[in-house]
C-alpha cells in the first residue's frame, strides 16, 4: 500500500538521514496519538484536513508498506474520502522511503485519489 507523509524540506532531510521520529498528534480533537501520520493520498492543501502546526509543508515522502502491517494503525472516520494511519516510527523505520517529491510536482488527481472503500468499524 502506497502511503504519503507531507512535511517540510528540513524535516524530510532529517527523516532520510536519521529515520522517522514519533510525535504527539491530536486526532480530530478527540484523542492524542503518538506516532507518524500518513494517508493513502497526498493531503497537502486539502480543506478537510485539520490545521497543521510548524513549518509550511512543501514535500511529500512516499513509502510502500504491506497492507496487513498498516491496517492495525488505521484511524477510521466515516465520511472521509481517504484513509489515515498513525504508525510508530519504529515500524516505519524498518522500511525505505521510496520517493521524496516537491508538492508542486504531485499531480492533482493523485492528491484527490479516493482511498479504498471502508467497511463500518
Amino acid at each position: 500500500m502506497r502511503l504519503y507523509h507531507v512535511t517540510d524540506r528540513a524535516s524530510a532531510d532529517a527523516i532520510l538521514k536519521h529515520g522517522f521520529a514519533d510525535a504527539e498528534v491530536i486526532h480530530d480533537d478527540q484523542e492524542v496519538l503518538i506516532g507518524v501520520w500518513l494517508a493513502d493520498r497526498c493531503l497537502a492543501g486539502e480543506d478537510d484536513v485539520g490545521p497543521r502546526t510548524g513549518p509550511v509543508a512543501d514535500v511529500v515522502l512516499e513509502i510502500d508498506l504491506p497492507a496487513r502491517l498498516v491496517e492495525t494503525y488505521e484511524r477510521r472516520e466515516r465520511g472521509k474520502p481517504y484513509r489515515e494511519f498513525c504508525l510508530p516510527a519504529s515500524v516505519l523505520n524498518r522500511h525505505q522511503v521510496d520517493a521524496v517529491r516537491e508538492l508542486e510536482d504531485v499531480e492533482l488527481n493523485e492528491r484527490r485519489r479516493q482511498g479504498d472503500a471502508l467497511e463500518a468499524p
